[in-house]
């Protein structure tokens, strides 16, 4: 399982399906509900990538520089 946090979500790169800050962690539903255990994941400026167990690669947040 997968949990984000943080105060600036203005572009939805904690991937929790909203843009509202967190400060304590909230588990990310969507890869949850993938059901494939996520076996890296790397943040940049406003974006998140993560790779599953099974290869496929699931992106969110802002693009433009990702």
């Amino acid at each position: 399982m997968v949990y984000a946090l943080g105060k600036d979500n203005s572009e939805g790169q904690l991937g929790l399906g909203h843009i509202y800050p967190r400060d304590v962690p909230e588990l990310i539903l969507s890869l949850k509900d993938a059901g494939e255990r996520i076996d890296y994941l790397e943040c940049g400026f406003k974006h998140c990538v993560a790779k599953s167990s099974l290869g496929k690669m699931y992106t969110w947040g802002w693009g433009a520089k990702g």
